[in-house]
């Protein structure tokens, strides 16, 4: 974070961090935009009845949008069955709360329903006559770089925040090509932290071994949960059979760990910054305790901020059974179908 942001911040309120990620110029954007979708449907009248309620549409203004905005932030967090629902008089209250922020009286008054409903029919981010063709994103564009650009100004490393954040759109074009896609995107959304001997943690659609030495040439190291079916996995390794709690690992001459520890199923890991032998023991909630490997200790920890970000289970990033995920044509490791297809977020880079 900025040293000067920081300062400022230092006896700051939760209203004051607003500002940072939604600052004036990201909301007069939403205001312009919004007023002139709204005179472009009402000016077109192709779409509207005579008894439409745009027919009764008022520009907005920068206040309003950041109550309206306000409003939208809370929704996500009191929960309704129908939009209506917040402003209705038989609609219970959360009652476990004595919290004002929990009162359904909040909508109210702010701004009536048929206002709210009216900025959310006309909220645009962009003009919707200045499109691209090909540019899928070009409708939140213009906005969402300035969130990304806040980002970067008030990350707090520490804190395991949002750093970068890369739409998937469908295949990209626009990197290598001799790469594979997983690869082409964790180095352009890491690109402005590498050479500083930073750790990346990445769940298995982006661990590679030939992503973890591209990042080692760039002082760079690598930890993410792997799939068996990569190029370069060593064989001794991959068909292993563990009993509980068994690990197997092997580390090249860079240092580059590739492990399988078994736990209640097998877990395969890529490390390039820990030996794959070195264990800690990790007591659950339950306070039972349970001896695993530092790399895949340190992974959760590193990677729970994204985990939390956008609700991933741990359980769900790994191998259930390595060997049989694994299509081989033959006993070389390096000719293995390699299987890349999309995970649902392409965000999950920490």
């Amino acid at each position: 974070m900025d040293h000067t942001i920081s300062g400022i911040l230092a006896l700051a309120g939760p209203i004051d961090y607003f500002p940072l990620f939604l600052p004036s110029d990201i909301i007069q954007i939403l205001v312009d935009k919004t007023n002139l979708y709204a005179t472009q449907v009402i000016e077109t009248a192709k779409y509207i009845t005579p008894s439409s309620r745009l027919h009764g549409w008022t520009p907005t203004d920068a206040n309003e949008m950041k109550q309206f905005v306000g409003l939208l932030g809370w929704m996500g967090i009191v929960k309704v069955a129908e939009l209506p629902n917040y402003w209705s008089k038989n609609e219970l209250p959360n009652y476990w709360s004595k919290s004002k922020l929990f009162s359904f009286d909040l909508p109210k008054k702010v701004m009536v329903r048929i206002r709210f409903e009216l900025l959310l029919r006309c909220w645009h981010f962009a003009d919707i006559n200045s499109s691209i063709p090909g540019d899928c994103t070009h409708k939140i564009n213009n906005v969402f770089q300035k969130f990304v650009e806040n980002f970067k100004k008030v990350y707090t490393p520490d804190k395991g925040y949002t750093w970068n954040v890369k739409v998937y759109v469908g295949r990209d074009l626009t990197g290598d090509p001799t790469q594979m896609a997983s690869q082409n995107v964790t180095l352009n959304l890491i690109q402005d932290l590498l050479g500083d001997g930073r750790t990346l943690y990445v769940d298995n659609f982006y661990t590679s071994v030939p992503l973890a030495y591209q990042l080692l040439e760039q002082k760079t190291h690598l930890v993410g949960t792997l799939r068996f079916n990569r190029k370069y996995i060593p064989t001794e390794v991959k068909h292993a059979r563990l009993r509980n709690g068994d690990i197997i690992a092997k580390e090249s001459q860079e240092g580059v760990t590739i492990l399988k520890w078994s736990d209640k199923r097998n877990v395969p890991v890529l490390s390039a910054c820990l030996l794959g032998t070195e264990t800690v023991v990790i007591k659950s909630k339950q306070q039972t305790e349970t001896t695993k490997p530092k790399c895949i200790a340190d992974y959760d920890t590193g990677k729970s901020p994204v985990d939390k970000t956008i609700g991933e289970d741990f359980s769900d990033d790994v191998d259930t059974d390595g060997e049989d995920n694994v299509e081989t044509r033959n006993d070389n490791s390096e000719t293995e179908e390699e299987d890349e297809s999309q995970p649902e977020d392409e965000s999950d880079v920490q």
